[in-house]
């Protein structure tokens, strides 16, 4: 079930990014209720598979760097 609660938190982080309105690091991990390092584990993996996540330290927010959505991998639009 492990696998399961990783899509549905990938998930989480999507619509949050695709909001933009994630805050600074430790905010986003305090969105999702998970500490900072288990939340920079999961972003870590995004990226690894594909996501094209980013931050921005202007405006405090990730974004994704190219125009898409992540689903079980990063499919561009």
């Amino acid at each position: 079930m492990k696998e399961v609660k990783s899509i549905y938190i990938f998930k989480m982080i999507n619509s949050i990014i695709n909001d933009g309105k994630t805050g600074v690091p430790i905010e986003f991990a305090e969105k999702l209720n998970m500490s900072l390092s288990n939340f920079k584990r999961y972003i870590y993996t995004m990226r690894k598979i594909g996501a094209p996540i980013a931050y921005s330290r202007k405006l405090n927010t990730y974004y994704y760097s190219e125009k898409g959505n992540f689903t079980l991998g990063f499919i561009k639009t």
